[in-house]
């Protein structure tokens, strides 16, 4: 086919596919299905009408999906996620994702070979191709109809990572089919395989997307090139993983996607993350258009007729497996882990929802053709997909309204109300300055005609007042928050995490997922991860620049809470009707600007060399940021020409460039210094307080920060310069002791016993010296009153 027909074909189809899309949100049907629906009905009448045979010729093909639409479409769902929520869930979600998708394939694996006659591992071929999922339309409909954000995530994050599942399970079982068969040292080389593909390529993804992430960091590049390299990057990744890595291409772009989010989140500008994020979202609209059409095109209705008993008996076994994974599986790891439980809605819908798509029948169509049952397993696939698709797919809006799971809850019905008074107020305010200027004659008139767009045809809910004065000062809160984000008070991840708690005090249904126990297991992955590596001399200097970060990060964000309490004070004061409930929420929010000032009042105490150099520089970014806002808005207005926006834009950012460097402003300490005020090392000869001095290791920690941890290895001790730290043992830990300035910890590791017997955690921020067991013993050797002293002190501790 000549190039100039394949473009025609491919710019028709998708002009094709985004009028069909755009009709769907007045339709209320979800846009995959009707694209299918139209590639089938296009399909057929190509086969009578000449002219539109040329169709038939862009097939699709499992080159096409895994090498053209998959990466991009997997990059943007993974870029687009929640990393700290997905974190919060992954437990079930791979559960979804592994287990479950193992345990669907056994069941439609050994369904079709008992009751289909299937040779075995050609039906657990099907079964691991047919158990990925694709709810590309459910998730759009989540969206759409406000369902919770973990039913969301649940449903998303399994469908991201048993898609690698499914196609690494698929090529194991492939070459098993093609060597011979089953046996137990097959299955066992078909783990270690399993676990070498999987994970190989979430190692190698999240490197390369460090990798880029840090290069731009340095190069400072612009969103454009960011966005364009991490489109290269998406087919890169999955390309070098497939054909030169040999592990699973999924899985490495998922990875190389989380991490360039979540690493794009903390450094990158507000303008250049909702580049990224709208620049994904039209690829991905567009890919998903395209690629369903074609999957409409490869639907072959005679074919699907002569085998519908047997693809009726496949879409029974898939919803029998689904619905085991679903309703047994779940459950329990739910309880395992101590995580919120999913409801019975929540169950159905993510059963019902597990839609196949274009995935399914790429992995259908790469089956080798030495198999003898390819055309069945090929036919089988295409029905189920279609299937799910009508059905599933057109039915899920109904289920969710008949579960509930689509009702507006009271906190958003309040939600609305507010909204809506303010939204009143505008117009009322553009009808005031009509009538002002002489142009409107008849404001009541008008009125009384859009008085049906702000009027809520809902009870009345001003039964508890003090909850509906709430929603105005948290939407002066996000409002705040909004506005020193763009000035560049806080990164992109302490905006959302803002955002978050806000939508959690709102009494939303996502605020039942925020609890400790939820987060238990996989939130205090940060804490344990850095509390291991500080026993680590290699790590040292990265957590030490890692810990200056977030002593940056807690001042920002103390002053960005600030802000926000005293912005939501001012509409306090504003709103005169409802006096009488005033005092408590003032009271409130008084005590939230108390804590936080607290917070900062004991950083500027324990670093007052660091504290005010910092909010020096983040007031120069917050003003510069400020008045480059204007500069822009400005110049949209077209108050300001081309040339002059140039010029004034260049000359803010060459003021602007060295405040956003990371260190900009360095946490700065002499260790020779901070040894002095040392009790324990008072009056020690000179030259052993320089050599101390050389060895050691300053590093500060955040109150509930863990230092060392009970039971962990470590060869080396923590002198307390300033602060407060907690000593605890035992199980359930309790607390044995309060260690302040000049007290030492670990010294046990310098006795030879590595094994860490307590617990340390910083109840203050605290500045400690640590020393390790090597250089502490070969400088007691050469200074003996060091060793007496340390001899002694250990002593008397364990007396």
């Amino acid at each position: 086919m000549e190039l100039s027909v394949i473009i025609l074909i491919t710019t028709g189809l998708g002009l094709l596919a985004l009028v069909a899309r755009s009709l769907c949100s007045r339709w209320s049907i979800p846009y995959t299905v009707l694209l299918v629906v139209l590639g089938i009905i296009m399909g057929w009448l190509s086969q009578g009408f000449t002219n539109l045979q040329a169709i038939r010729s862009l097939q699709l093909t499992p080159e096409m999906v895994f090498f053209v639409f998959l990466p991009v479409l997997i990059f943007e769902s993974a870029f687009n996620l929640n990393v700290r929520e997905l974190l919060r869930c992954l437990a079930p979600i791979l559960t979804m994702a592994i287990p479950a998708l193992l345990l669907s394939t056994l069941i439609v694996g050994l369904g079709l070979h008992w009751l289909l006659g299937m040779h075995l591992i050609e039906a657990l071929l099907f079964g691991a191709l047919i158990s990925a999922t694709d709810p590309v339309a459910v998730v759009a409909l989540f969206r759409e109809l406000g369902a919770p954000a973990r039913l969301t995530m649940l449903v998303e994050g399994e469908s991201l990572f048993n898609d690698a599942v499914a196609i690494v399970l698929f090529n194991i079982l492939l070459g098993l089919s093609m060597g011979g068969g089953l046996d137990w040292t097959s299955l066992g080389y078909a783990g270690y395989e399993f676990l070498r593909v999987f994970l190989g390529g979430l190692l190698a993804g999240g490197i390369a997307g460090l990798l880029v992430c840090e290069l731009f960091h340095l190069l400072r590049e612009k969103s454009g090139t960011m966005m364009l390299v991490s489109v290269c990057m998406a087919w890169l990744v999955f390309a070098v993983a497939e054909h030169v890595l040999h592990v699973s291409g999924v899985m490495a772009v998922l990875a190389a996607a989380l991490a360039m989010s979540f690493t794009m989140l903390v450094r990158s500008s507000h303008a250049a993350g909702q580049t990224m994020i709208d620049s994904w979202e039209l690829i991905a609209i567009a890919g998903n258009c395209l690629l369903f059409l074609l999957v409409g095109l490869a639907v072959d209705l005679g074919r699907l007729v002569h085998h519908l008993p047997l693809i009726a008996a496949a879409v029974l076994l898939v919803l029998l497996g689904r619905a085991a994974a679903v309703y047994l599986l779940l459950p329990l790891v739910t309880r395992l882990f101590s995580l919120p439980a999913a409801s019975s809605a929540e169950q159905h819908i993510i059963w019902w929802g597990g839609l196949k798509g274009a995935l399914a029948l790429a992995i259908a169509l790469s089956v080798p053709h030495a198999l003898a049952s390819r055309e069945l397993i090929i036919d089988m696939t295409v029905g189920v997909v279609l299937f799910f698709l009508l059905v599933n797919g057109t039915t899920i809006q109904w289920l969710m309204r008949h579960l509930g799971l689509a009702c507006i809850t009271r906190e958003e019905l309040a939600e609305q109300r507010h909204t809506l008074s303010v939204l009143r107020e505008h117009s009322e305010g553009v009808l005031l300055r009509l009538g002002t200027v002489g142009v409107l004659k008849d404001a009541d008139g008008v009125r009384t005609r859009i008085h049906s767009a702000f009027h809520l045809q809902e009870p009345d809910l001003d039964d508890n007042p003090v909850e509906a004065l709430r929603l105005p000062l948290l939407r002066a809160e996000s409002l705040e928050y909004h506005l020193v984000y763009n000035m560049g008070l806080i990164n992109t991840y302490t905006y959302l995490e803002l955002c978050g708690d806000i939508y959690a005090r709102r009494g939303t249904q996502y605020a039942a997922h925020r609890s400790p126990r939820a987060a238990g297991h996989f939130l205090s992955l940060e804490h344990t991860l850095l509390g291991r590596l500080r026993e680590s001399d290699l790590a040292a200097a990265l957590l030490r620049r890692y810990q200056d970060f977030r002593l940056a990060n807690a001042i920002s964000r103390s002053i960005a809470l600030i802000l926000g309490y005293r912005k939501a004070l001012e509409v306090l004061a504003e709103e005169a009707d409802m006096q009488s409930f005033h005092a408590g929420l003032e009271a409130e929010y008084q005590q939230r600007i108390e804590i936080q000032l607290h917070e900062l009042q004991v950083i500027a105490e324990g670093f007052p060399d660091y504290y005010h150099p910092l909010v020096e520089h983040l007031a120069c970014r917050m003003a510069l940021g400020a008045a480059r806002n204007q500069l822009e808005e400005e110049h949209h207005r077209g108050m300001l020409g081309v040339r002059n926006y140039v010029l004034l834009d260049w000359r803010l950012q060459e003021v602007l460039r060295p405040l956003l460097a990371a260190d900009a402003v360095r946490l700065h300490h002499a260790a020779e210094v901070l040894l002095e005020g040392v009790p324990l090392l008072g009056g020690l000869p000179q030259d052993a307080l320089q050599q101390l001095a050389a060895c050691a290791r300053i590093m500060h920690f955040l109150q509930g920060d863990e230092i060392t941890h009970s039971g962990a290895h470590g060869d080396a001790m923590y002198i307390i310069h300033s602060g407060q730290v907690g000593i605890y043992r035992g199980d359930p830990e309790r607390q044995v002791g309060s260690l302040r300035r000049g007290d030492f910890f670990g010294e046990i590791a310098l006795l030879g016993e590595q094994v860490r017997t307590a617990t340390a955690r910083a109840e203050a921020l605290s500045v400690l010296l640590r020393l390790q067991r090597r250089d502490v013993l070969r400088i007691a050797g050469e200074f003996g009153l060091l060793g007496q002293r340390l001899r002694q002190a250990t002593q008397e501790r364990s007396r």
